[in-house]
């Protein structure tokens, strides 16, 4: 006889053979347990067999020995333990329900208050063997308690001190265990059901789940770096606070600004724990900011000028930049004491914001140029690089302001008029800047990205210098002469001598500073310059102007080539 050929054995790819045995054959026993519960509990209803009493006592029995089973079976089958643990509670959670909604011989109040035991006593056993399937389990049942009960429309503060109760006291587990799933499901549920208690609670109670739940659920999910949880608590803590102030009278709001500080205290403190080096600047590492968090630390600024907006709306409005200043003052005075360049940033920010809402023009540029010379007075003190890097933002912020500053072209004196003092102001501010940098560059920060600094407030200031004197110089012209036609002719000459003079100051500082670079500005100034009196002056001014302009351009180009061939022949000898 022939052997008989074997048939090949058929298995499920990698581990499903055994995960769909031990765990989706218990999921669906555990699932039609908890049916046939309601079942029974509901046809025993239909049919009369016994009492509603004897139903849910025999409910809750049933429910709490399955428990215990389950407890008994944990140290060998954990995961088949912990499934009979949750069918157990499930058991009596639906008879508690039943007896409370079904039959209503238990009221509501105490209906709810037995749904919370039992998860709390689910949550107690999760904790203890360390399971947090059963965690996830106990949180749903605290949350959905009072949407299966219902909820007395007149008390919402009860309602929301429940929430804060559950929030509490799971919450604490789920930091102590690192729970993920079940803190994201326990802010989240907690949030939305407060929305829910808001229109009828106090506003009070609504800042105080507000400021605890999304406080908790931020520094935890900041800590953790878990994205879910951090923007669920951060989102729904800054909107519950934003609701209840809409419902405060005005002159009772100051719990509004303690419920912000509160929800800006987890952010504050992850900052305070990012590694620095000696400079100030932030490092990244494993433990400190990712993309998302950083987010959450600049947005915070902003949500706090909106709590002190409604503290005192009218005096805020009347005082307009006084509440971006009042949350810039902390963020400055804690950059200067830990060093820290995020909050030094964020504090030169809010500076800039105060100024720009309460002045503007030249106004708002003169604050700004004495906040830069502030902020260079504490790099230079305290070598502190984010300083340097917050005057650079500042001048930027106060050369803005004066481009863009209406009526420079009006009534004002030529080079003493508030624009052309704002402007000479830039060029001061930037020269300072420009030597404290390069200082600092030298001393302390070589090979640092501040090194850029020096140049760009040089360039930035000798760019003031030029343009503001071409403008100063044709405002001159058109005051002094009274023909229009008079002062065209004198301002064009004079700007075109201005330029020229300026190209070739640019170039002689090149040649004592050994900057090539310089020397090419002032190369480009000039070749503006004659392009400028090649096809401008030549065409337009009358013949006395049109001499002095070919003229200065002339003698200042030779006393250039001069200079360039001195340095040839300087460099030749020495070779």
């Amino acid at each position: 006889m022939f052997p008989r050929p074997s048939l090949p054995r058929f298995s499920l790819p990698g581990g499903a053979e055994a995960w769909l045995g031990q765990r989706g054959l218990l999921a669906i026993g555990v699932l039609a347990l908890l049916l046939a519960a309601g079942y029974l509990l509901k046809l025993s209803f239909d049919r009369g067999w016994v009492s509603p009493l004897v139903r849910c006592v025999s409910g809750a029995a049933a429910g709490a020995g399955l428990g215990l089973l389950g407890w008994r079976l944990l140290p060998r089958y954990r995961t088949y333990g912990a499934a009979l643990v949750g069918c157990g509670a499930g058991i009596c959670y639906l008879t508690v329900w039943a007896a409370s909604s079904l039959y209503e011989f238990v009221p509501p109040g105490t209906g709810i208050a037995g749904l919370a035991l039992v998860s709390l006593s689910l949550a107690a056993i999760a904790w203890a063997v360390d399971v947090e399937a059963l965690a996830a389990t106990a949180t749903a049942g605290l949350l959905m308690a009072p949407v299966l009960l219902g909820q007395d429309q007149e008390n919402g503060n009860l309602l929301i001190l429940y929430l804060g109760v559950a929030a509490l006291t799971l919450g604490m587990v789920c930091s102590l265990r690192r729970w993920r799933f079940t803190t994201f499901l326990l802010a989240a549920g907690t949030i939305w059901l407060g929305f829910g208690a808001e229109p009828v609670a106090h506003p009070l109670a609504t800042l105080g789940l507000a400021a605890l739940v999304g406080t908790g659920g931020l520094a935890i999910g900041l800590r953790e770096h878990w994205w879910e949880t951090r923007l669920a608590s951060f989102s729904g803590g800054w909107t519950l606070v934003t609701a209840a102030a809409h419902r405060l009278d005005t002159g009772a709001r100051w719990p509004v600004l303690v419920a912000a500080l509160a929800l800006a205290l987890p952010v504050w403190l992850l900052e305070l724990r990012v590694p620095r080096d000696a400079s100030g600047s932030n490092r990244t590492s494993s433990d400190g900011w990712v993309a998302g968090e950083r987010l959450y630390f600049l947005i915070t600024p902003l949500l706090l000028v909106f709590a002190l907006d409604w503290i005192a709306p009218a005096w805020f409005a009347a005082h307009a930049g006084a509440a971006a200043a009042f949350v810039a003052l902390p963020y400055v005075a804690a950059g200067w004491i830990t060093r820290r360049a995020a909050f030094t940033g964020v504090g030169a920010v809010m500076l800039v914001f105060a100024a720009s809402d309460r002045w503007n023009g030249a106004r708002a540029a003169g604050a700004l140029l004495l906040a830069t010379l502030t902020w260079l007075g504490a790099a230079w003190v305290r070598q502190w690089q984010a300083a340097l890097w917050a005057a650079a933002g500042t001048f930027v912020a106060a050369a803005y302001h004066v481009a863009h500053a209406e009526g420079r072209h009006g009534a004002q004196p030529a080079f003493t008029g508030p624009w052309a003092i704002s402007v000479w102001g830039l060029v001061g501010v930037g020269a300072a800047g420009a030597y404290l940098a390069a200082r600092l560059r030298r001393e302390t920060w070589a090979g640092r990205p501040a090194d850029s600094l020096a140049p760009g407030f040089a360039i930035a200031a000798t760019t003031a210098l030029f343009l503001g004197v071409t403008v100063e110089l044709d405002q001159l012209f058109s005051q002094q002469l009274g023909s229009a036609e008079a002062a065209r002719l004198a301002s064009e000459l004079s700007i075109s001598a201005w330029w020229i003079l300026f190209a070739a100051a640019v170039v002689v500082l090149g040649f004592r500073r050994s900057m090539p670079r310089l020397r090419v500005a002032g190369l480009g100034v000039a070749g503006a310059a004659v392009v400028k009196v090649l096809f401008s002056d030549l065409a337009s001014l009358d013949a006395f102007y049109r001499i002095g302009s070919v003229f200065i351009l002339g003698i200042v180009s030779l006393a250039l080539a001069w200079l360039y061939h001195r340095q040839a022949r300087t460099n030749t000898e020495s070779a």
